[in-house]
């Protein structure tokens, strides 16, 4: 049987709501990670150590470190998180 207009209006409004806070959580988590990586590059850390760790590609673990290091300069030019 299909389901009513007002039946898949509310499906719709509620998976998108939950698609978007979904999307949001990654984005927040990633750039939680590329912190993290960043410090552990900080540290001493080898790119073969972190992307084994992380469980990515070392290409990617360096891309995190340089999108971090430009987001901390901004920070000290501007004196706060950019947005």
């Amino acid at each position: 049987m299909a389901q009513s207009s007002d039946d898949l209006r509310t499906r719709l409004l509620r998976l998108g709501r939950a698609a978007k806070a979904g999307d949001q959580a990654a984005d927040d988590a990633r750039e939680a990670r590329d912190r993290a990586i960043h410090d552990a590059d900080a540290a001493g850390w080898s790119l073969l150590q972190i992307a084994d760790v992380v469980g990515i590609d070392p290409s990617s673990v360096l891309r995190a470190i340089v999108r971090e290091q430009g987001r901390r300069q901004l920070i000290d030019l501007k004196g706060d998180e950019p947005r």
